[in-house]
C-alpha cells in the first residue's frame, strides 16, 4: 500500500470538519460579547455561556474524528483564526483613528492567521493511531491543550492572555459568576479555565464516572466561592480603612487626543470638569485622572505642571498619566508611558510602565530591522520602566501602580495595599472595554487587593477583593465622582 506523502496543503485543506469547525470558533467568540444591561444579565450570562459551550463541544466533537495530525491542526487553525479575527476586529478604530484604514484588512488577516496556527500547534499531539479510539483519554487531553495553549500564549510568548476561559464569569456581576471566580484565589486564572474545560469535555465523554468527577470539581469549587463570600474570613473580615477618591472620565474622544494641537484644550477640558464636579475643594484628599491624560512630553520642570499645582487645592494630590521624557542625550529621544504622583509642591512620585503593548507602544523587531522598520513604521519606540514598587501618599495606604495593557497579567508580589489602574481604552469599541475589565476583575481576586479602575472612556469602576463591582461611572460618557475605596492599612 503506497504511504501518503505529507504536503504542507494538507494543513489548511477545507474539509467539511475544518469549515464546521469556522463555525464552532465563531460560536465560541460569543462568549466574551458585552453583557446586556442589568436587568437581563442573568439572561446575559446563561445565553453566552451557553454558545460559547456549543461551540466548544462542536470543536471537540471534530478534532475527536480528525484522522492526521494535519487533520487536527486545521481544525484547530480554522476554529483559532475565526476566534481572534471576530476577537480582535475592534482594532478597527485604532486604524480608523490613525488614518491608517487602508492596513486594517490585511493586519487583521494576518494576525487571524497567526493566532489560528498558535492554536493549532499542540492539538496534533491529540492524534490516537489505536482504532477505536480512547475517548475519555481524548478528552481528558483535549482540555489539557485547550489550557495549555492559552497558557502559552499568555506566559511565554507572545505574551497576550485576551479573552482567556476564565473571563467567561467576568462579564456580569451576580451570584453565579461571583462563585465561580473565587477559585482564582487559590488556584490561578488557568485552573478556572481547566475546571470549566473539563466540565464541558466530560460531557462528550460515555463515562458517567467522569462526568461525576467533573460535576463534583466544579460544585466544590463554587462551594469554595460561597465560603469566601459569605463566610467570615481573612479576606471579609480584615480591618479595611475607607477613604474617598475624586476619579474622573473625561471622555475625550481618540481623534482629539492623537492631535497635539489639541493639548492646551484637553488639560483645560479635563480641570475645568473636575472642578466642575468638586475636585478643586480642599476637602477631596486624591483625584485621580486616566492614562494619557496629558498629551504632553512631560519633564521635571515643564510648565504645564506648575499650571496644575497653582490650580491644586493645598493637601489634595493629582495620580494621572502622561508620557515622560527621561533622555534627549542620545539621538533617539528616550521616552515611557508614565503615571505621575504630583503635589501642590512637588512631583511626589513617577512609574514608567513595564510592560509594553506591541505596534501600540513598540514596533517588534526593529532592533533587528531598524532600516526597513523605520521607513514603514517612523517614529521612537516606547521604554519600559524598571520592576513596579509600591507607590505612598501621605494619608493613604500605599497602592500599586498599572498602566493599560499591565492588567492582564499576574500582579507580582507587593506591599502594596490597593492597586490604582489607569488606561485609555479610547482607540477601541464597547466589547474591548469589558473584555479589558474581565482581566481586571480576575487580577482583584487573584492578587487579594482592591482595585480603582480610571479609564479615560470607562469602564471606571472601583472592586473590591472578591471581585465584586462596588461602584461603576456611567460607560462612554463624561464623568467625574467620588468613589469611596476600602483598602487595608499599611
Amino acid at each position: 500500500m503506497k504511504k501518503k506523502s505529507f504536503s504542507f496543503s494538507s494543513l489548511f485543506s477545507f474539509r467539511h470538519s475544518t469549515k464546521m469547525c469556522f463555525f464552532y470558533g465563531l460560536l465560541w467568540s460569543t462568549g466574551f460579547l458585552p453583557p446586556l444591561s442589568d436587568a437581563f444579565r442573568f439572561l446575559s450570562f446563561f445565553l453566552r455561556l451557553s454558545l460559547s459551550s456549543i461551540g466548544f463541544l462542536g470543536f471537540l466533537h471534530e478534532q475527536f474524528w480528525a484522522n492526521t495530525r494535519a487533520h487536527l491542526f486545521g481544525n484547530a487553525w480554522a476554529f483559532g483564526a475565526v476566534f481572534w479575527f471576530v476577537s480582535l476586529f475592534g482594532l478597527y478604530k485604532a486604524f480608523w483613528v490613525t488614518q491608517h484604514s487602508f492596513l486594517f484588512l490585511p493586519c487583521l488577516g494576518a494576525l487571524a492567521f497567526f493566532w489560528g496556527c498558535f492554536t493549532g500547534a499542540l492539538h496534533p499531539l491529540l492524534f490516537q493511531p489505536a482504532k477505536p479510539k480512547d475517548k475519555i483519554r481524548f478528552v481528558l487531553s483535549f482540555s489539557f491543550v485547550w489550557v495549555g495553549t492559552e497558557y502559552m500564549r499568555s506566559v511565554f510568548w507572545p505574551q497576550f492572555p485576551w479573552n482567556l476561559t476564565a473571563h467567561l464569569f467576568c462579564f456580569e456581576d451576580f451570584i453565579v459568576p461571583s462563585l465561580m471566580i473565587q477559585i482564582v484565589s487559590w488556584g490561578g486564572v488557568y485552573v478556572l479555565s481547566l475546571i470549566w474545560s473539563l466540565f464541558l469535555a466530560s460531557f462528550y465523554s460515555a463515562s458517567t464516572m467522569l462526568k461525576s468527577m467533573t460535576i463534583l470539581l466544579l460544585v466544590g469549587g463554587m462551594g469554595y466561592g460561597g465560603w469566601v463570600l459569605f463566610a467570615p474570613s481573612s479576606k471579609t473580615q480584615q480591618k479595611l480603612r475607607t477613604f474617598r477618591v475624586m476619579v474622573v472620565q473625561p471622555n475625550i474622544s481618540q481623534k482629539e487626543k492623537v492631535a497635539s494641537e489639541m493639548a492646551e484644550d484637553i488639560l483645560k477640558k479635563t480641570w475645568d470638569f473636575t472642578l466642575k464636579a468638586g475636585g478643586g475643594k480642599s476637602g477631596v484628599g486624591l483625584i485621580v485622572w486616566p492614562e494619557t491624560a496629558l498629551l504632553h512630553m512631560i519633564t521635571p520642570t515643564h510648565p504645564i505642571l506648575k499650571k496644575i499645582q497653582k490650580a491644586l487645592p493645598a493637601k489634595t494630590f493629582l495620580i494621572f498619566g502622561a508620557d515622560r521624557l527621561s533622555s534627549i542625550a542620545s539621538k533617539r529621544p528616550v521616552w515611557h508611558n508614565s503615571l505621575f504622583v504630583l503635589s501642590k509642591t512637588e512631583i511626589l512620585a513617577t512609574y514608567d510602565k513595564t510592560r509594553l503593548l506591541p505596534f501600540g507602544e513598540y514596533m517588534p523587531l526593529r532592533k533587528f530591522f531598524p532600516h526597513f522598520l523605520n521607513r514603514i513604521v517612523p517614529g521612537v519606540d516606547c521604554t519600559p520602566g524598571p520592576s513596579v514598587l509600591p507607590l505612598k501618599i501621605k494619608g493613604f495606604p500605599s497602592f500599586l501602580p498599572r498602566i493599560c495593557s499591565e492588567s492582564l497579567y499576574k500582579t507580582p508580589k507587593t506591599s502594596a495595599q490597593w492597586i490604582v489602574h489607569i488606561l485609555n481604552d479610547g482607540w477601541f469599541p464597547l466589547p474591548f472595554l469589558w473584555q479589558h475589565l474581565a482581566a481586571d476583575r480576575l487580577r482583584t481576586v487573584e492578587s487579594g487587593l482592591p482595585l480603582l479602575r480610571v479609564s479615560n472612556t470607562g469602564i471606571s469602576v472601583f472592586i473590591d477583593v472578591l471581585g465584586r463591582i462596588k461602584h461603576q461611572l456611567p460607560i462612554q460618557r463624561q464623568a467625574a465622582q467620588e468613589v469611596e475605596v476600602s483598602a487595608s492599612e499599611d
